[in-house]
């Protein structure tokens, strides 16, 4: 987690709401991520050493190892603004038909430069989540009810790096999913980020999730990833082909942001033009939206003053 991991646990030790348990899962780091851990002296602060599980089977055993009701996660690199507990716990607390709770971002660099945010065009404070219309939000904002995620069954391995996405759509089928449309948490987007490492299997396994959610909406049995990738290599090479530019498009653009945010416009700019080339319809949408977005966010700012 090293070197934002000092960054995240502050903000967590700096929020309003003070009655809290902060469990750390060291899963085996190989950086100086354990050294650091052992420095904490605040009484709040648990920290678990231990071999390394993988994500999900760290989170499922953290999560079942709480004697909390109310269960907060935050991502090593991301960052929780100081209202974040107080406003997930005050919604819980008075919504008590609701079982999950998320929020909007702003995004920011490496080097905690803000650039950004996720934040759709509701002009309610809080809105119910709905699948296909959000999407899937960022997991380091997600606030839930104990009892709920471990009658979900928790994450599931074999669907990560998208294990998130997986749980929030198994969230929205069973209970009610309240998102506020403020931004509670700093989410950091760098070049060791897994959205980059991992980009084509989280591509596939999207698409997976989207899928199954389908069918289980449709109540038809899911099918096995092997299934699932079986079928959809059945078409043709020009459509694999048309399927791989897509992808590559896809990820020069979100290199192309990232590149922006910290001030390389050069690249950035050369980045947005390789986006533009391999997929022009996406690439314009996606440049549209975020125009009308920040217009949309102008317009609130310029209101609220």
């Amino acid at each position: 987690g090293m070197p934002f991991l000092k960054e995240t646990i502050e903000s967590i030790l700096n929020q309003t709401y003070k009655d809290f348990h902060l469990l750390i899962v060291n899963d085996g780091s190989t950086d100086e991520s354990a050294e650091y851990l052992r420095t904490l002296t605040d009484s709040r602060i648990e920290v678990k050493h231990q071999s390394n599980m993988g994500l999900c089977a760290s989170l499922n055993q953290a999560v079942a190892s709480s004697d909390a009701e109310l269960i907060a996660r935050l991502d090593q690199d991301d960052v929780a603004l100081p209202s974040r507990l107080q406003d997930q716990v005050d919604f819980l607390s008075s919504h008590l038909d609701y079982a999950c709770v998320l929020s909007s971002i702003s995004r920011i660099t490496e080097s905690g430069k803000e650039f950004g945010s996720y934040d759709p065009d509701f002009s309610e404070e809080i809105s119910d989540y709905k699948w296909g219309v959000y999407g899937c939000v960022v997991h380091s904002t997600i606030c839930f009810r104990k009892e709920s995620f471990l009658t979900l069954g928790g994450y599931r391995s074999f669907l990560y790096p998208v294990d998130d996405y997986d749980l929030l759509l198994r969230f929205e089928e069973s209970y009610k999913v309240a998102v506020i449309n403020k931004a509670l948490v700093k989410y950091r987007i760098h070049a060791k980020a897994g959205t980059f490492k991992t980009f084509r299997e989280m591509e596939f396994k999207t698409r997976y999730v989207e899928e199954m959610a389908a069918q289980r909406r449709s109540n038809k049995p899911e099918v096995s990833l092997t299934e699932f990738s079986h079928a959809l290599n059945q078409v043709t090479l020009w459509e694999k082909w048309k399927r791989n530019i897509n992808e590559k498009g896809r990820l020069m653009f979100r290199k192309a942001g990232l590149m922006i945010g910290e001030g390389e416009y050069f690249r950035g700019l050369y980045g947005l033009t390789v986006a533009f080339l391999l997929t022009p319809r996406l690439t314009l949408y996606k440049l549209l939206a975020l125009r009308h977005q920040n217009e949309s966010r102008s317009s609130k700012d310029l209101i609220n003053r």
